[in-house]
């Protein structure tokens, strides 16, 4: 059950990132901002 919640976790952090990058923001601080919210989804 872990597995799945940090591989969740990792989407979330992923997804972030990327629309990040395409808006021209730090995609590095939208990693971590998806990261530690991903549990709220």
């Amino acid at each position: 059950m872990l597995f799945v919640v940090v591989i969740g976790w990792l989407a979330s952090a992923l997804f972030c990132a990327i629309l990040a990058n395409e808006k021209g923001y730090l995609p590095a601080a939208w990693f971590f901002g998806g990261y530690f919210s991903g549990f709220l989804h």
